[in-house]
């Protein structure tokens, strides 16, 4: 059987993504690659599973323990995890083909790497956006001078989304953020502004990650910022629903 144990310390679930890219790096013959492979399609249908029990139940946060696979020709896969923050309730199921056990959790749990089911479904909606850029409510920024313009002359708060034609997240971010300023847009000034035309803002605010939307008040200061497609996108959602 091979057993792939993943203890993640603490850190977020996405990370999980680079791990397994990691282990594909690694020396395996072609009919190991071709198990583990075969493993990981099952391992990503426990986890909409997963996402269907909290759903059907209520819950809104999930964490796998272990899940055992077993294929027609008789040869095991198997993932284990730690349960940290055991006040979850357990969840099993078993076939002749598998055998997995969750954690499902009503408030967020003492564990990092729980999977958030909010947060996963909007990636989903997020991920089936197009990809364009334009919008009306949206005005493109094509200078430093006049994105300190816009600041400087408007009188209702900013948002700005910092975004790379190059960033698929930024391009999937790009539909969400043009409803917003659509269906908020006597609520401020939606820009966009691409951080390879203009270097010196980028350092200026420090924007390390795209996308990141930086929102300014009516007196041009900087009161807070969001960086990453699912933070971005829970705050929109939280606005599109007040």
């Amino acid at each position: 059987m091979v057993e792939f144990v993943f203890i993640f310390l603490g850190v977020h679930m996405k990370k999980l993504l680079f791990s397994l890219g990691f282990l594909l790096l690694l020396p395996l013959h072609s009919a190991e690659l071709d198990q583990f492979q075969w493993g990981m399609k099952k391992y990503l249908t426990v986890l909409e599973k997963g996402m269907q029990l909290c759903e059907q139940q209520g819950y809104a946060y999930f964490k796998m323990e272990h899940c055992l696979f077993r294929s027609d020709d008789g040869k095991e896969l198997s993932f284990k995890d730690i349960i940290r923050d055991p006040s979850g309730k357990p969840y099993e199921e078993r076939t002749s083909s598998y055998t997995f056990t969750l954690y499902l959790y009503k408030d967020k749990p003492d564990d990092l790497s729980a999977v958030d089911v909010k947060k996963h479904n909007l990636l989903k909606k997020l991920a089936s956006k197009p990809t364009d850029i334009s919008a009306q409510g949206v005005k493109e920024i094509q200078s430093e001078k006049e994105l300190l313009r816009e600041i400087e002359i408007s009188e209702s708060p900013i948002y700005i989304k910092c975004f790379s034609p190059t960033c698929p997240p930024c391009g999937h971010l790009a539909s969400f953020f043009q409803n917003w300023a659509t269906v908020h847009a006597d609520k401020g000034k939606f820009l966009a502004v691409d951080l390879n035309k203009m270097p010196t803002f980028r350092e200026r605010y420090q924007v390390d990650i795209m996308p990141t939307l930086l929102i300014f008040n009516e007196k041009g200061e900087l009161i807070d910022r969001y960086s990453g497609l699912s933070d971005i996108g829970l705050f929109i959602e939280v606005q599109l629903s007040s």
